[in-house]
């Protein structure tokens, strides 16, 4: 993608147009160099989403532009991927429009390191509490919000609000939220950190 005109933007003032809590929206951007920068498609990619139900118990909870998926159950959920960083209010809010609370999400997981697909991950993570894991080269992307040399777009993507904490993971490792399982399947190429995830998904799995 290429990269023009960037500027740099408040988190909290982005986060402060949803219905979120004001002190959680305040502690998704504690440190002070966390700061996230505008990407030039990103109102193209962040318009508005009606969520909807994909099949049984996962449902599609992001942008119109940019895929975030909610797996559900009765005692805790995934969220995969989450957006841009002012992607994570419409996330939250799809996530209360069908009735489940970004309180009960326990678990996040992500594609791949870039600003497009993890840039939420902070805000997401500090409202809603769950454990962000990754394997070891996306981890460090996301606790350093920057790209390393190793990524085939190093140069050109963006920069995005530092993780607090992230948990290494193995390849085909299983990690599971209240009843829901999903394994880790390393995929590199698009990033050196890409991941694909598998899970079950049935009629009879709904929360």
């Amino acid at each position: 993608m290429a990269v023009s005109a960037l500027r740099a933007v408040d988190p909290t003032s982005v986060l402060a147009q949803s219905t979120l809590p004001a002190a959680k929206i305040g502690s998704a951007n504690a440190a002070g160099d966390n700061r996230a920068i505008a990407c030039p498609s990103g109102a193209i990619w962040n318009a508005p989403q009606p969520p909807f139900r994909i099949f049984g118990n996962t449902w599609f909870v992001g942008t119109h532009g940019l895929c975030a998926l909610l797996v559900t159950s009765s005692n805790g959920h995934i969220l995969v991927d989450d957006g841009l960083p002012e992607s994570a209010p419409l996330i939250a809010a799809n996530v209360a429009t069908l009735g489940f609370r970004m309180q009960d999400v326990k678990l996040i997981v992500n594609s791949h390191d870039h600003h497009d697909h993890a840039g939420g991950i902070a805000a997401l993570e500090a409202l809603s509490g769950a454990k962000v894991v990754a394997c070891a080269s996306s981890a460090r992307v996301l606790l350093s919000g920057t790209s390393e040399f190793n990524d085939p777009q190093f140069g050109l993507t963006l920069p995005f609000l530092k993780v607090r904490d992230v948990a290494s993971i193995r390849n085909n490792q299983v990690v599971r939220a209240g009843d829901d399982a999903i394994t880790a399947r390393f995929t590199a190429g698009h990033t050196a950190g890409g991941t694909s995830w598998s899970w079950v998904s049935g009629e009879n799995a709904l929360a």
